[in-house]
């Protein structure tokens, strides 16, 4: 009993679950419990299925995106980066600015180059 006391005086203030339900968000793990089988056991199980842990990470990764509803932004996003990654000595040499960032997905050039190495 004195775990369970000591637990709410410590937690009380992220416990507004009457604002929360209010709000529309989930209190439960139901949720999260339905998007893992829906998004992660769905796809990685079946009949002859053999993941590496790179390829799981980018399938999930996808899956993710996909079910999320975010697949055009997460592509233009990607493709901006990469861009910048490949062609930004090129542009630069060339007087064009290497600027474009419609989505706000921009990372530095030099941060790009840190990752690769």
């Amino acid at each position: 009993m004195t775990a369970a006391i000591t637990y709410f005086n410590n937690h009380h203030k992220w416990m507004h679950y009457d604002d929360y339900l209010r709000k529309g968000y989930p209190i439960g793990s139901g949720v999260v419990e339905s998007t893992c089988g829906h998004t992660v056991k769905d796809r990685m199980e079946g009949t002859g299925r053999r993941w590496s842990i790179d390829g799981a990470e980018a399938i999930l990764l996808l899956r993710s995106v996909y079910t999320s509803r975010d697949w055009d932004a997460y592509w233009q996003c990607h493709m901006e980066l990469e861009k910048s990654f490949y062609y930004h000595d090129t542009l630069t040499a060339l007087g064009i600015p290497d600027d474009y960032d419609e989505l706000g997905c921009r990372v530095a050039h030099s941060q790009l180059l840190e990752k690769a190495s």
